[in-house]
């Protein structure tokens, strides 16, 4: 976000801490939140300047001065995602002492379907990393439940190989096999 875009943005619209509302800085008139999956989106339009952002790093930035990085996400402490009172924003920071299922998967050599049954009922994050959303688990919660899983050997695991030998087929019929086309089947091409 560079500082031109955050310049526009105060200059577009206000921001209430107190009643989480947004108004339009020329007309004093509440502004339109879109939502999108769980979190509220603010159209913000100018002469040279239309984009879309997120209500709650709007409302961070216009409360606290800074806006918060990509990987950092929102939690609303009374679970009402319309509420956008300075009070109800606990901004999570990604850290360290977190990861996705798969990553676990792969430093700790275990089977990702194992893994996904055992954190199903722990509690998880949604961030956005590059436009796409992935799940968070806390490394200690992962350490508590997967405990007792055995590590995988990857050496020892075969491959299927019934799609080469199905293919091997094929290359041996038409080998042996001239396919010669009808008159009318060479029309069609």
């Amino acid at each position: 976000m560079d500082n031109k875009e955050l310049t526009a943005i105060k200059g577009i619209v206000k921001y209430s801490a107190k009643t989480g509302n947004f108004y339009r800085n020329e007309s004093d008139s509440p502004a339109k939140l879109v939502t999108k999956n769980k979190h509220a989106l603010i159209a913000l339009r100018k002469a040279d300047f239309h984009n879309m952002y997120s209500a709650w790093k709007i409302a961070i930035y216009m409360s606290h001065g800074y806006w918060p990085d990509e990987g950092d996400t929102c939690e609303y402490v009374d679970g009402d995602a319309k509420n956008l009172s300075l009070n109800n924003l606990r901004v999570i920071h990604f850290g360290d002492d977190e990861t996705t299922v798969m990553d676990y998967c792969i430093d700790n050599q275990l089977e990702y379907r194992h893994v996904s049954i055992k954190m199903r009922k722990e509690k998880r994050i949604r961030r956005s990393v590059g436009g796409m959303s992935y799940w968070f688990y806390k490394k200690a919660d992962f350490a508590r439940q997967c405990k007792d899983l055995k590590q995988i050997n990857f050496e020892q695991v075969k491959k299927p190989s019934i799609g080469k030998r199905k293919n091997t087929h094929i290359m041996e019929f038409l080998r042996t096999h001239t396919i010669v086309p009808k008159r009318w089947e060479m029309t069609l091409c």
